[in-house]
Formats: structure tokens, sequence, C-alpha cells
């Protein structure tokens, strides 16, 4: 039996819109040639949507690392607080010590004066 092969060319012509907001799309619609790929490029109003949730995304994420550099800040400033404090109490300690020593070292002038002062008296007196 003998077979016959026909080619039929048909022309389809359809309106494209965004499935995610409803835009139309038919500028954004490529074909091959022959017709058996179909490529819809992402419309401009979620382009920018999605550019837009990737902006606010980031800047959430740097707003969160901000945040926690700033308390990480705030918790330094309270350690050099805490700090400060320390050394000043640690420098009324110094200052305490030094003026006792330095109470010490008159006794100890005084004394040898004392001492000093009795025994040339008593050297004389021998």
């Amino acid at each position: 039996m003998p077979s016959i092969c026909t080619t039929v060319e048909v022309d389809v012509e359809f309106e494209a819109f965004c499935a995610e907001c409803g835009e139309g799309i038919c500028h954004l619609v490529e074909s091959t040639h022959s017709g058996e790929n179909i490529r819809i490029t992402p419309c401009d109003n979620c382009l920018e949507n999605a550019r837009t949730e990737g902006y606010d995304e980031a800047e959430a994420e740097k707003d969160s690392e901000i945040d926690d550099l700033n308390e990480e800040i705030d918790d330094l400033k309270n350690t050099i607080e805490d700090r400060d404090e320390e050394i000043a109490e640690l420098e009324d300690k110094v200052d305490s010590l030094k003026a006792r020593i330095e109470e010490l070292e008159q006794e100890i002038d005084r004394s040898r004066e004392e001492g000093w002062s009795e025994g040339f008296i008593e050297g004389k007196a021998a």
C-alpha cells in the first residue's frame, strides 16, 4: 500500500500573561523559526518585584547584622565601664597603700631620729 506524506503549516496566535502578576507579556515571547520552542522571559513587573524583594532581604540581613554589631559594641562598652570602675578602685587602693608606705617611712625616720638622739645623748653622758 502506498503512503502519502503531507506537511501542514499552521499559524497560531496566542496571548501570554504572567502567571505571577497577570501582566500581559506578549512582547516577551520568542519562538524559534520552526515554532517548536517557545521562550517567555519574566515580565518587567515580576523582575522589579524580585529585585526589590532581593534588596529588601539584603537590607534586612544587613540591618540584623548591624543590630548584632551594635549589641556587641554595647557589651564591650559595658565591659570597659566595669573595668574603668575596677581600675578606679585599684587606683584608690594604690593611693591608700602609698599613703600607708609614707606613714611607715615617716615612723621609721622618727624612730631613727629618736634613737639616734637618745644614743647621742647617752654617748655624751657616758
